[in-house]
């Protein structure tokens, strides 16, 4: 019998987490029993904890749209400054979720490894709001795969505590007019180069 559950809890921590693969988190963090290995190379970065939603703090008197376009701010600044000084964006996702290994998580997916790379080198030694931030490879290559559909369809019954990311609302407007921006932004960088 203790053969068998050494052999068990072997093959736990020789399984792959599932969530760490698709989400980039798992809420068990380095407790979990399953591997978490991180990506050499990866097309995608994720930034930890880095966006504090203000409905999020029990004392918030700001109306919803306060905090939306508190939420498209950010989310404007920090796309442009990634884009213009790291790289192509193919993708940026705040997630909503309250569980603390999504809580606020950033996630960037690069059109070249290379940008996402350099992203982790550089992001990693800048402050926001007064924190160091925390920026890694993740292994997350289809970020609508990472977000919960139940959430999308207004259906997830876990709340803010779901383990699938709950991407944050962001008008169709202001993606439009910062894709577009990023697109005649590196036109006009290969026709220079």
């Amino acid at each position: 019998m203790l053969e068998n559950d050494r052999k068990e809890n072997f093959r736990d921590r020789d399984e792959k987490c599932s969530f760490y693969y698709r989400v980039g988190a798992c809420r068990h963090g380095e407790a979990c029993e399953k591997k978490h290995m991180p990506p050499v190379r990866s097309y995608s970065v994720l930034i930890k904890n880095l966006y504090f939603f203000p409905s999020h703090n029990p004392e918030c008197t700001m109306t919803e749209l306060a905090i939306q376009e508190h939420l498209e701010l950010f989310y404007e600044d920090f796309f442009t400054e990634i884009s213009i000084t790291y790289g192509y964006i193919i993708d940026m996702v705040i997630a909503l979720n309250i569980s603390d290994h999504l809580l606020g998580n950033i996630y960037i997916k690069f059109s070249r490894e290379e940008e996402a790379i350099k992203c982790v080198e550089k992001l990693n030694t800048r402050f926001y709001a007064d924190r160091l931030i925390c920026v890694e490879l993740c292994h997350v290559d289809n970020l609508k795969k990472a977000c919960c559909k139940e959430f999308e369809n207004l259906e997830c019954l876990r709340a803010g505590f779901c383990n699938f990311i709950h991407r944050a609302k962001i008008s169709q407007e202001l993606l439009d007019e910062l894709y577009d921006a990023q697109e005649i932004m590196y036109e006009m960088k290969n026709r220079l180069s």
